[in-house]
């Protein structure tokens, strides 16, 4: 459906954008075309898991579990719409052509896209028979969805800052050592020396 939903929106806008502007499809248009398509699915797809989350959680009718929805996602997908055609608006005084082409599309596509979501796609919610879908189920809360007792768990800071402390005492005695035994070399290897040279006597 939401398939469905997206293709009406974007033959909507070729028909706009060839029929009544007389475009000819171009760079721009193509290019718009392509990511069109996928921000076609975005504010159809919230209403409808808005939709189907509501079916899962109210028992009273169709109507009631499409007011339920659009009184979660119905504000926040109006008011994306909104701020992204106020945005594109600037772009229709460009005086460069494809910036002011492009600016047309993207004012034309969110409002096909709001109007789709908001209004068609509810009303197609609200005909279609109860057994042509399956209602979302939230998530129970009480069992993390990932089970974590494998994944072992870092040990205390105090643990760590004691073991690096330890670490860092044996490393210091090792360094000790192995001067000190340098030191008792050095000081064997000049004690052979002295003896072997007799000037010194």
């Amino acid at each position: 459906m939401i398939l469905a939903v997206v293709l009406w929106i974007n033959a909507l806008l070729a028909c706009l954008m060839t029929k009544l502007l007389g475009w000819s499809v171009g760079i721009v248009e193509a290019i718009s075309f392509t990511i069109f398509v996928g921000i076609s699915v975005d504010y159809a797809l919230h209403v409808d898991r808005a939709f189907r989350f509501a079916c899962g959680a109210v028992e009273t009718g169709r109507l009631e579990q499409l007011k339920t929805a659009l009184a979660e996602v119905g504000a926040p997908v109006a008011a994306a719409a909104v701020t992204t055609f106020g945005a594109a608006v600037l772009l229709l005084f460009c005086i460069i052509l494809p910036f002011r082409k492009l600016g047309i599309l993207i004012c034309a596509h969110t409002a096909l896209s709001g109007l789709a979501a908001l209004v068609v796609l509810p009303a197609l919610l609200a005909a279609l028979p109860a057994e042509s879908f399956s209602p979302a189920i939230a998530a129970d809360d009480a069992a993390p969805a990932i089970e974590l007792s494998a994944v072992p768990r870092a040990p205390p800071l105090a643990d760590v800052i004691e073991a690096d402390a330890a670490d860092a005492k044996v490393l210091a005695d090792e360094r000790d050592a192995a001067a000190a035994a340098k030191m008792r070399r050095l000081a064997d290897e000049a004690g052979d020396a002295l003896r072997e040279d007799d000037t010194w006597l």
